[in-house]
């Protein structure tokens, strides 16, 4: 049965707030059935690029220019993976997606990052 025009309505208010108060949640849930299948496509491209710069090098005894454009092209699919899989990384995980630092509690407001003592001995003025 389809929705009635009042209930797309109270629905679509319902996905506006949500995606207001916790962007997060939302984008999770916008994510579909398949929240891991873009990391997992970007861990199976860097081995992939890694199988390709193997080849590249074995390839180099026989065909030195053409195993170096080899390798090269596999060291450049491992990059792209990599940089896709770190994106995904971080948009999965709230400790690197937010602008709050890591180390500031929740409730707090931001302060400076915390800071290590002086070493014992260090720096002496006479």
């Amino acid at each position: 049965m389809p929705l009635s025009h009042e209930d797309r309505r109270k629905l679509a208010e319902i996905e506006r707030e949500l995606t207001r108060v916790d962007p997060d949640l939302a984008r999770t849930i916008a994510a579909g059935r398949f929240p891991m299948l873009r990391p997992i496509l970007f861990g199976a491209a860097f081995l992939a690029g890694a199988a390709v710069l193997v080849g590249g090098l074995v390839t180099t005894h026989a065909f030195p220019i053409t195993g170096v454009v080899i390798a090269v092209a596999g060291v450049a699919a491992m990059t792209g993976a990599a940089g896709g899989l770190l994106r995904e990384v971080r948009t999965m995980l709230p400790v690197f997606s937010s602008a709050t630092p890591p180390w500031t509690l929740p409730g707090t407001p931001p302060t400076n990052p915390p800071t290590t003592p002086p070493a014992p001995g260090g720096s002496r003025r006479p």
